[in-house]
């Protein structure tokens, strides 16, 4: 199934010049905890920490991988998280077996991935990282090591830029240099229009293109 997913996927790639898209997200599916007294418990469910309800889950965890290109979204594979090894290293080995695609590419990811082991590994196969950031992550600005949500108090519209998606519109700011784990990245700092310094709305996202 990885072979015809790669062979469909990177033919669009070639045909079109769009880039590959390589999507990796996890998630729990909840059960119920069985009773200390149950003779067969459901086998490798473990609590995981939930993101959605913001406390321990527990159930099975999956990392999902994606490939898509051009409006053309495959499943390339799903592997059970039972913290055997950790969610990086499975991705980080989908990395090293993916061929390089035949355009530049993408690997997009939330902020539990975004770490420099695995840009490396996916810059090594033609893909730039493209993820969200968690706003305590260290950021030096000249020089200043400074976590973005404080750096991000002290920045003026003036700084930004005003760019609409979609319907909505935010402001933007681009900083480009060291982020912890990482010698060179661009940091895209942003809030909604109507929620400029407010830390709550505050996202952050990473580029190593």
């Amino acid at each position: 199934m990885k072979q015809t997913v790669i062979d469909i996927i990177y033919h669009e790639a070639a045909l079109t010049g769009k880039p590959v898209l390589c999507i990796v997200d996890d998630t729990i599916s909840f059960h119920t905890k069985p009773s200390s007294k149950a003779l067969h418990p459901i086998e490798d469910a473990y609590f995981h920490q939930s993101h959605l309800k913001r406390k321990q889950d527990y159930g099975h965890q999956a990392v999902a991988i994606m490939l898509s290109c051009n409006g053309f979204v495959l499943n390339y594979t799903i592997i059970m998280y039972d913290k055997s090894k950790s969610k990086i290293d499975i991705v980080h080995e989908i990395a090293e077996e993916l061929p390089i695609p035949p355009v530049i590419s993408y690997f997009l990811c939330d902020s539990w991935y975004t770490t420099s082991k695995l840009g490396d590994a996916f810059m090594k196969k033609g893909f730039y990282m493209v993820g969200a950031l968690k706003t305590n992550r260290i950021i030096f600005p000249c020089g200043i090591k400074q976590g973005i949500s404080e750096f991000a108090l002290y920045i003026s519209k003036e700084d930004t830029s005003l760019v609409t998606v979609g319907n909505r519109k935010f402001y933007i700011y681009q900083y480009e240099g060291k982020l912890n784990g990482m010698d060179n990245a661009i940091v895209l700092i942003s809030y909604p229009e109507n929620a400029f310094h407010n830390t709550k709305a505050l996202r952050a996202f990473v580029c190593t293109d």
